[in-house]
């Protein structure tokens, strides 16, 4: 990923929230077409997979965070960050730019991967590049190391920590952000399980990527399942307001009262099932013997026996 244009502050125990990301993004966002600022009428980007598929990270969180706020006459009231993860700048070397590490064997998949292109190697873990920007996931190879953005697994010892994007490229919320994190360390976990040699993956992927920064995912120790349930909710609330304004603004000519309810209603539902599926995420990963220091995750500490491999819904 590409270099931040400056650190972050180094007595924060994790990112700094949304407000004061001051965000390089343009003013016209997106495709020509302004139904793409609507949730439930987007095609063709890089999460259009998870909009008609299972929940496989960020969306529709990266939506609210991609298009940002109007107001009711269509004025942008806040930046969104248009996608600028998928931005397309491999560099010149190895690890520069929009570079991709993959676990082995996810260039072997049958679905398609004209997006991917492979970059080098480093200590055995494959870069590859993304040459489009966009990818559909139900058609296409979507690496799980884009899946997992912002955060990137690093394995030390026996210890499993997470670094973290660039918050210039990734404005996602506190609530999103917390939900995510338990996707990610649930599937981080199953690829260990499923897939052993994708251990080396995160033990020296990130030693190739720029732009990141230690995370502390200490925090989460003290969260209850209530508070974070709590939490979410309300930043639920608030997306979706932001979700119906885009909706008034942005709905073709042909769009009822109906449709406008019923787009609305797939956004919410959308953002409340990411919800539930990442409580239970948590749940599962406390029962698995999960702790959350500010040092990461004992893997010794892990019931490996009952890590379920298969992807939740």
């Amino acid at each position: 990923m590409s270099k931040p244009s400056e650190d972050l502050p180094s007595d924060s125990r994790h990112v700094p929230t949304q407000s004061p990301i001051e965000l390089p993004i343009l003013q016209n966002i997106g495709d020509d077409d302004p139904t793409s600022r609507i949730y439930a009428l987007m095609e063709g980007h890089g999460c259009k997979g998870c909009t008609t598929g299972s929940y496989t990270g960020g969306v529709p969180s990266c939506h609210d965070s991609a298009y940002g706020s109007f107001d009711s006459k269509g004025n942008q009231l806040s930046a969104g960050c248009n996608y600028i993860c998928c931005s397309i700048n491999p560099g010149e070397n190895i690890g520069d730019g929009n570079s991709i590490i993959t676990e082995p064997g996810e260039m072997a998949s049958p679905k398609n991967a004209d997006h991917l292109a492979e970059v080098g190697t480093h200590k055995g873990v494959q870069l590859i590049t993304c040459t489009t920007g966009r990818c559909d996931g139900e058609v296409d190879i979507k690496p799980k190391d884009c899946s997992r953005y912002p955060f990137l697994p690093v394995i030390k010892g026996n210890m499993l920590s997470f670094q973290h994007g660039d918050p210039k490229k990734c404005p996602m919320p506190e609530g999103d952000r917390m939900m995510h994190m338990g996707y990610v360390v649930m599937s981080v976990l199953r690829s260990l399980k499923s897939n052993p040699a994708s251990r080396n993956t995160f033990e020296h992927g990130w030693e190739k990527m720029v732009g990141y920064k230690d995370y502390d995912i200490g925090y989460l120790a003290d969260k209850t399942p209530d508070q974070m349930r709590e939490e979410v909710n309300a930043h639920i609330d608030a997306a979706s307001k932001r979700e119906e304004v885009r909706i008034q603004v942005f709905a073709p000519d042909y769009a009822t009262a109906t449709d406008k309810q019923e787009w609305a209603a797939k956004f919410r539902g959308d953002m409340e099932a990411m919800r539930d599926m990442n409580l239970r995420n948590f749940e599962d990963l406390r029962a698995l013997g999960v702790v959350f220091t500010e040092n990461g995750i004992d893997l010794d500490r892990i019931d490996w026996e009952e890590v379920n491999t298969a992807e939740s819904n």
